[in-house]
Parts: structure tokens; sequence; C-alpha cells
């Protein structure tokens, strides 16, 4: 969602271990900083905000297990899954009001739920996390 131009109609990130933040201050893969300077400009950052983003949650994703990035870089965005994907969704949210720019993230939570494939993809969250219409 970062550096392709896509035409998808939905982006879903679901529980990922940690999130490329809109910012040059934290360093690729954790920001955009040190990666090449094209990559690094206000157009790089608006295009990535106006992406069809979901960042889809278990509410209850608070556990700090083996299949975690921990070291500080991931740590600065949260001690856990649930928390990282707040915080990134709301760095996004709050640079796009700033820049005045597009923005076309959102954020859905399965209450819950923890870090199981299974639980998110059959909670009532997952159509809205992937733009279905909900059944009549």
């Amino acid at each position: 969602a970062a550096f392709v131009p896509t035409e998808a109609q939905r982006i879903v990130a679901a529980n990922p271990g940690t999130h490329t933040f809109p910012t040059l201050s934290a360093e690729f893969p954790y920001g955009f900083g040190g990666l090449p300077a094209e990559l690094q400009t206000d157009e790089v950052l608006k295009a990535y905000l106006a992406q069809p983003l979901t960042i889809y949650l278990g509410a209850k994703d608070i556990e700090r297990d083996e299949y975690l990035d921990v070291n500080p870089a991931a740590d600065a965005q949260g001690q856990f899954r649930f928390e990282r994907g707040k915080d990134a969704f709301a760095a996004a949210k709050k640079l796009a009001a700033e820049k005045k720019w597009p923005f076309h993230w959102q954020l859905v939570v399965a209450k819950g739920t923890e870090h199981d494939h299974e639980k998110m993809f059959n909670h009532a969250a997952c159509a809205k996390a992937l733009g279905w219409k909900a059944a009549k």
C-alpha cells in the first residue's frame, strides 16, 4: 500500500506485527526513513494515506508472543499488535488532517478476538474490513 499505485477497492492489513508509519523519523520498514529520496516526499506520503487501506485488528491481540517483532523500533509503535495498529491509524489520520490530504484508511476492530486468523475471518467485523455489504 505504501509504494505501489493501485486501483484496488480495499487493501486489508489484518493483525500485522508492525506497520509502516507515514513518517520520515522512523527507519523503513517502520517508517519512510532511510529510503531513497524519491520515496521520502510529501507526494509519496499523501498517496499512501489516500490508499483504501483497512487496518483490521483483534481487540484482544495484546500478547507479546514469539511471532511478534520485538526490538526498539517495533516497540516504539506499541507493545503489542492491537496497540501498534491503533497507533499507526492515529498517526496516519493526524498527518492527513494536518496536511489537509485525502485519507481513505479505516480502522476495523474485531471485539473479543485475539491473534487468531480463523476467529478474525469468522467475526462479524470481517465483512466491514473487506468492504463487503452486510447480508440482509
